[in-house]
């Protein structure tokens, strides 16, 4: 078909409906994200006015960190899982583990690497902070109730990026996080500023 033969467009569709795309997240499903967090704000504000001050062994620290490593152990091994049984069964090759630009596989294989690799980045900030308030002693119920927060978050975000994947929800749990962690950074930048 030459240039000159070309249809216009309408001519060529049999179909006077719009073409339809996989729709995104709306404004809609934001407002609702902005609202939930909004609540979710409030309720860390109520936290650490009813438990700042009041002391805590800075040891106490280690335990929601170590359960942050649970579930960064607990993602890998699911990575490895997918990754390795989508081999094995032949639903992708190895060729994409080569060059990443090949023979893509499902995305139900590939979510636990990208969730494995987001947790590579945020909670970092929180490993930093906690060492920082272990070496510094400071550390009260508030910033430790905040630290628990944080992985939960994680945990939440986690769960709904390997599950279900709806972004408006897995953002909403991301901003919880990266909200919770610079509470716990403006608190403890306070603490040492007075």
């Amino acid at each position: 078909m030459k240039l000159s033969d070309a249809q216009p467009i309408s001519a060529l569709d049999t179909n006077d409906d719009p073409p339809t795309v996989a729709s995104g997240p709306t404004l809609k499903d934001y407002a609702v994200v902005v609202a939930a967090l909004s609540v979710f704000s409030i309720g860390l504000f109520i936290v650490c006015s009813q438990n700042a001050g009041i002391d805590v062994e800075a040891e106490i620290l280690l335990v929601p960190l170590l359960t942050l490593v649970g579930l960064i152990g607990l993602v890998w091994i699911i990575m490895l899982v997918f990754r390795n049984y989508a081999i094995l069964r032949k639903i992708t090759s190895g060729v994409y583990y080569q060059s990443y630009t090949e023979d893509h596989p499902p995305d139900w294989v590939e979510r636990p690497a990208r969730t494995f690799n987001n947790l590579m980045q945020l909670p970092q900030l929180l490993f930093l902070a906690c060492i920082l308030m272990m070496i510094t002693g400071y550390v009260d119920r508030a910033q430790w109730m905040l630290v628990w927060i944080f992985v939960a978050t994680r945990y939440v975000h986690a769960a709904v990026y390997m599950i279900w994947n709806h972004v408006p929800t897995r953002f909403g749990c991301f901003c919880a996080g990266a909200i919770t962690l610079f509470v716990i950074y403006i608190r403890m930048a306070g603490q040492l500023w007075s």
